[in-house]
């Protein structure tokens, strides 16, 4: 159902901020704002969702939130 999901107000509001502050966002600044958007764009999808099937949403079904590692997790990692 998410295949081809884009967001698209996010080029818009990149291209808005640019003219604004005249400097371009740090590459790491811009996935990690399309990251939040999906985000938050794929709990409204499941939102939704739930409510048109009328499913109770306290249980742990459904779509997972993103889990992005600690640092600490990334060395022991690579340390292994």
């Amino acid at each position: 159902m998410l295949r081809g999901f884009d967001l698209p107000e996010f080029r818009k509001d990149l291209q808005r901020e640019i003219r604004q502050t005249k400097q371009v966002p740090p590459i790491e600044q811009f996935w990690s704002t399309w990251l939040h958007q999906m985000s938050n764009a794929v709990r409204t999808v499941e939102a939704s969702i739930r409510e048109l099937l009328d499913l109770d949403g306290s249980d742990k079904a459904g779509i997972l939130p993103m889990h992005a590692p600690a640092a600490e997790e990334l060395l022991e990692l690579e340390n292994a």
